[in-house]
């Protein structure tokens, strides 16, 4: 269909024809067709960065006639912060505590405060409702499926903090990158499952 990059066999472009919106009754004509994927492309521009961690800065890419730049959190979170820590996949984690064991590997761990999140209203302005989206956020990020697996709004449980209350609803981010590819995930690459080896069952973490 395009032929413009024939001279370029490492660069490709996506077309989308024929694109309307499921859940509008009225994208009947040109003009409500031109803002469904006026949406579409907004849409696009704005969630590809945040759910791909690990595109190279030598790779370009775009949507529509704007370039997409991969640094979304580190563009979006204040007091960003990057440690990492080893992981072990059979070796308890309290035996030989501190030193590095054969069946470890690597996870890097962002964090940050989202200075977007923090600013957002705690009530609906449609219907008065309150809500609140500044609950301890977690994102996990697969090497294996190249891709965000897991997003979880308030993810205070699964971290074992305190949930109760207003406790860790500042914002608060915490981005997983499995950097070392070796976060095995479920069927539907959606969660992460480990599955240590020396005790015979799963256990999700």
């Amino acid at each position: 269909i395009c032929k413009k990059f024939h001279d370029n066999p490492y660069v490709f472009e996506v077309i989308l024809d024929k694109v309307h919106d499921r859940n509008s009754k009225h994208a009947s004509g040109a003009k409500d067709k031109q803002a469904t994927v006026a949406e579409i492309m907004k849409t696009l521009q704005n969630d590809i960065p945040m759910r791909y961690l690990h595109i190279d800065e030598t790779f370009k890419f775009s949507v529509g006639k704007k370039e997409l730049t991969f640094r979304y959190w580190q563009e979006r979170l204040v007091e960003f912060t990057e440690i990492e820590i080893p992981v072990r996949s059979k070796t308890p984690w309290h035996e030989n505590f501190g030193v590095d064991m054969p069946d470890q590997y690597w996870l890097r761990i962002f964090l940050g405060f989202d200075r977007f999140r923090i600013a957002e209203s705690d009530v609906e302005p449609e219907t008065g409702i309150k809500k609140s989206n500044k609950q301890c956020s977690l994102y996990i990020y697969s090497r294996m499926s190249g891709r965000l697996i897991l997003r979880e709004r308030d993810s205070r449980v699964r971290l074992r903090l305190n949930a109760g209350g207003t406790e860790f609803c500042q914002a608060l981010t915490v981005i997983i990158d499995d950097v070392d590819g070796h976060l095995p995930v479920n069927p539907t690459k959606q969660d992460v499952v480990y599955q240590p080896k020396s005790r015979g069952r799963n256990a999700r973490g």
